[in-house]
């Protein structure tokens, strides 16, 4: 993993100010043993008018030595990182600390920086975020649970810029706390963005309140979407559950985008019967504004194709869609 400053200007300490350079010691000639303990004494006297500002070109200046230590010096520059007040600038050298390190030692400094970036302080849920992306993939389930109680501290889009990150790490009882953040947001195209996140690890156990943050979606597209993520992880028991919550939707393209995602390996003559009408409702009695639109809904890839329907009629349809396209006034 590479330190936060190597990342540029959306990922690292881009707005501390050039006199930091100014503060840092150049490695030495020589003894390397010497050289670095120079280098962690000129950290020791950075000095700042302001305590955020010291803290910032601490943490810079440490951040970018702390790759280079081992032994006593990690020792010396975790004793270091303490001195540094701002938990947000703190929590950066913690996890470059946690980068150098292994077992009891590494989960400590990681307990540490998840602690020190959600204390209060100046730096924006956004910059806090940041650190969470770069720490996500380290973090331990113990930690997972602070790091999603920590993010509702946060505005909404620094939140779901660090839900991101986490959500690929949850598993098991952490499902539940981490649908319940879902839930709560207010932007439902992203509730689809994190849900599908999730889903990889989305189990039998958390289906019925899968389906619950999908029918509270109010887009009935954004819900469909959603209700195709779910419906793949079901089982016997929880099919139900998605099958009640397709049945509610108004649209029988809608539906029969869900029913074709609840399909089994082998289905059976009735499952795809159902599909085929819900498709041939659509195009018959449903409210299609433009040819576009019948042009997008044939390219549904999960319901144009066999065994919903047999290749002389996806051939069929292929013919209809070019005769539409070529009466089609294009300018």
């Amino acid at each position: 993993m590479k330190p936060l400053w190597q990342y540029g200007s959306a990922h690292s300490l881009h707005w501390v100010y050039d006199t930091v350079a100014s503060d840092s010691v150049e490695p030495l000639p020589g003894n390397q043993e010497v050289s670095l303990q120079a280098e962690l004494e000129s950290v020791r006297h950075i000095t700042g008018d302001r305590s955020w500002e010291l803290g910032q070109k601490k943490a810079f200046a440490l951040e970018r030595l702390i790759p280079r230590l081992s032994g006593p010096h990690l020792k010396e520059a975790w004793s270091q990182v303490h001195l540094i007040t701002d938990g947000f600038y703190r929590s950066q050298p913690l996890l470059a600390l946690a980068c150098q390190l292994e077992g009891k030692q590494q989960e400590l400094a990681l307990r540490e920086a998840t602690e020190a970036i959600f204390e209060p302080g100046p730096a924006s849920g956004d910059y806090r975020a940041a650190v969470i992306e770069q720490m996500a993939s380290l973090l331990p389930p113990s930690l997972l649970t602070r790091a999603l109680d920590g993010v509702l501290t946060f505005d909404e889009w620094s939140r779901i810029r660090a839900l991101k990150a986490l959500l690929p790490r949850i598993q098991g009882e952490l499902i539940g706390p981490a649908l319940a953040v879902i839930r709560n947001l207010s932007n439902d195209d992203l509730k689809l963005e994190l849900l599908r996140l999730l889903a990889e690890n989305l189990t039998e156990d958390w289906i019925a309140m899968a389906v619950k943050v999908a029918e509270e979606i109010a887009n009935e597209e954004v819900q469909t979407a959603v209700l195709e993520v779910i419906a793949p992880k079901t089982s016997d028991a929880s099919q139900a559950l998605v099958f009640e919550a397709q049945e509610k939707l108004s649209s029988a393209a809608h539906r029969a985008r869900v029913l074709a995602k609840l399909l089994p390996s082998e289905p059976d003559p009735q499952q795809l019967q159902r599909i085929r009408r819900e498709i041939l409702e659509y195009l018959e009695h449903g409210t299609i504004p433009t040819r576009l639109e019948v042009l997008r809904f044939l390219t549904q890839k999960s319901l144009f194709t066999e065994p919903i329907l047999d290749w002389e009629t996806l051939t069929n349809i292929v013919d209809a869609s070019l005769q539409i396209c070529h009466v089609w006034r294009w300018d």
